[in-house]
């Protein structure tokens, strides 16, 4: 407010008025456009500090360094623009009932908090980089985003990563760190080993579609890059047939196609060769006794 009131001069809106005064047109309206003119630079400086204090304030609530300046980049853009906007919603709702201007400036409001919340979901969603999605157990289908280097992950409720009804998950399971746009996990101390890819371990490093087994509940790693410079989104999940390096099944409940795709050698080393096929039988003849001469 005070930023506001500063930018704000006398000599301005004097100006505006004597302007106003000497044109031809309708003097009201141009007081009203004139004064809108002036006073909207100020007003939206002055919310887009707001709402940078209030995103702030939201990426404090989360202890998340990352969170805090998308909230402050957010918060920002969405006050700046809602302070743009601020004056003519006044306006439009404001022609419709001039005797109060309480229900104007509240709708306003609305309006600025909505566009802080949407500004800084929107920023969280492009700064996201990587992320873990539970593919099994009672919380299938939900997903963590990885924001910070740093993230725990376990069955308590005041860390990033809380994953509930797994009884053989510790309150604080493993560690997952993130540097140079690669990660690594680590067990902590108490907690049983992890399986990566089926493969129990207790520390490594973790790549786009691994599969870590926490307890009985299976999450898959997602990067918004993966190693092979392909670019993922957080909802989207590799087939098993990609996680299997794409090789075909040769399983007999396979697909019909897969299983017509792959042909078995005709002959090899330790392989019986099929018999050829045998041709149309013939009729066999009977041999007829022969008549005697009656001579």
């Amino acid at each position: 407010q005070a930023l506001y009131e500063g930018m704000l001069d006398e000599n301005g809106i004097s100006k505006i008025w004597d302007r106003c005064d000497l044109g031809r047109g309708d003097f009201s309206s141009c007081i009203e456009s004139g004064i809108d003119n002036f006073v909207r630079p100020a007003r939206a400086v002055g919310w887009m500090i707001a709402g940078a204090l209030g995103g702030l304030a939201v990426g404090v609530g989360f202890r998340s360094k990352k969170r805090i300046q998308n909230g402050l980049i957010g918060g920002a853009i969405g006050g700046l623009l809602g302070g743009l906007l601020f004056d003519s919603v006044d306006n439009i709702l404001g022609s419709t009932d001039s005797s109060s201007a309480q229900v104007p400036r509240f709708v306003a409001l609305v309006l600025i908090g909505g566009l802080m919340g949407v500004l800084i979901g929107l920023i969280d969603t492009l700064r996201t980089e990587a992320w873990l999605t539970v593919i099994s157990g009672e919380m299938t289908g939900r997903q963590f985003i990885l924001y910070d280097e740093t993230t725990l992950v376990g069955c308590a409720r005041n860390i990033p990563i809380t994953l509930l009804a797994d009884r053989e998950i510790a309150e604080h399971h493993i560690e997952i760190q993130q540097q140079d746009g690669k990660a690594t996990f680590t067990c902590l101390r108490g907690a049983s080993p992890v399986l990566v890819n089926g493969v129990s371990t207790s520390s490594g490093t973790i790549s786009n579609a691994d599969v870590l087994t926490v307890g009985k509940t299976e999450i898959q790693v997602g990067f918004r890059r993966a190693e092979t410079g392909s670019i993922t989104t957080p909802s989207s999940a590799p087939t098993q047939q990609a996680q299997q390096g794409g090789q075909p099944s040769f399983d007999s409940n396979a697909p019909p196609e897969s299983r017509r795709s792959v042909r078995p050698p005709r002959s090899g080393p330790g392989r019986t060769p099929s018999p050829p096929k045998e041709g149309p039988r013939q009729r066999p003849t009977i041999q007829m006794k022969p008549k005697e001469d009656p001579s």
